[in-house]
């Protein structure tokens, strides 16, 4: 089922896939719960950009079971306008994240044996993802002068951070049809997985403690849930869609091509499902229409799909919700674009 949640239902035993992607985010809007906040966004003037580069590997190790291995490489960037202090004025700072990030490591096997079901099929997951990312990445901060020897080193926001500096499992759960209305050799495919993160903190100082700010450093709230320090988020992503050829199977030019038109919903939880929930975090989900396409041509499998985001919603944190006065704003992204390779050995 080429592109339902990278899924290798074609795989047959014995045999490998080598795959590399690519996915590119930029932000620049602040929100607060579902509006979007004018104030922080025309005093900071944020930038936010995500790439991340993977290489998976699969084997097949019978019909029913394969293992993967997902390593990432993070390339990300944040930019804010950063005030002065009177006299000077205010400055932009750039702050940079790179670094390998956390090791994945799946096994899914089919639920059903896919020779007796090839219309339809449920596929389970269940990973652990290696705390192999740079937890701590600290950048170059400048003061109100914005001068180089002015700066000094201090963690960079949660939200570029390579990893997370937990252990964690992934749970995940794909189920596919196939149907012929109201176009003959298309599929509904529903796919949902859940990161379990039960490490509590990662004991990495939080922007709420790198901002300075005595009246978020010392409030009563932000002491008590350790909002200054970086918690270890728990994240959930849930898809569903169609996906459809352009042309008969026996088309020369077209026939490798499918669409697909989907429904993604990403977010992050106030409180993990397993172990302690305090520290800094910035909770909140995005729903997004997510147009695909597809071109397999004999081993050889290309994927590009675009999330374009209709609801976002930055939800208060533990900290907001006890008292503390900080407005944790989150930047989210109007649209990204994820690419993919896939080459079957």
């Amino acid at each position: 089922m080429p592109g339902a949640a990278g899924s290798e239902s074609d795989l047959q035993p014995g045999h490998f896939t080598f795959s590399t992607g690519w996915r590119y985010v930029q932000a620049n809007r602040y929100f607060l719960n579902t509006a979007f906040f004018k104030q922080a966004n025309n005093t900071q003037k944020p930038f936010r950009q995500w790439h991340t580069l993977d290489v998976t590997g699969t084997y097949q190790v019978n019909k029913r079971l394969n293992i993967a291995a997902t390593l990432p490489i993070a390339m990300n960037e944040a930019s804010f306008l950063a005030p002065g202090n009177g006299s000077q004025p205010e400055f932009r700072q750039n702050i940079y994240a790179r670094s390998v990030g956390d090791l994945l490591l799946m096994s899914r096997t089919w639920l059903l044996d896919p020779e007796q079901h090839k219309k339809q099929n449920l596929l389970m997951g269940l990973g652990v993802k290696l705390p192999t990312g740079n937890f701590h990445e600290q950048a170059q901060y400048a003061n109100f002068t914005g001068l180089p020897s002015t700066r000094s080193n201090k963690p960079v926001p949660l939200t570029i951070m390579p990893g997370d500096g937990g252990v964690d499992v992934l749970v995940e759960l794909l189920g596919y049809r196939s149907v012929n209305f109201p176009i003959r050799r298309s599929q509904l495919f529903g796919y949902g997985n859940y990161l379990i993160t039960p490490r509590n903190t990662t004991h990495v100082s939080s922007q709420v403690l790198t901002s300075g700010d005595p009246a978020l450093i010392f409030n009563p709230a932000v002491l008590s849930t350790g909002a200054n320090v970086n918690t270890t988020p728990d994240t959930y992503s849930i898809r569903g869609g169609y996906v459809f050829p352009i042309a008969s199977k026996d088309s020369r030019y077209f026939r490798g091509i499918r669409l697909m038109a989907g429904y993604r919903f990403d977010g992050s939880p106030r409180r993990d499902l397993i172990g302690g929930s305090k520290g800094f975090r910035q909770p909140g989900y995005f729903m997004a229409f997510e147009p695909g396409m597809f071109y397999t041509y004999k081993r050889h499998l290309l994927t590009a799909t675009c999330p374009i985001s209709f609801v976002r919603n930055a939800q208060s944190d533990l900290a907001q919700l006890h008292g503390s006065p900080d407005p944790r704003t989150t930047a989210f992204s109007p649209a990204s674009l994820n690419l993919r390779y896939t080459y079957t050995f």
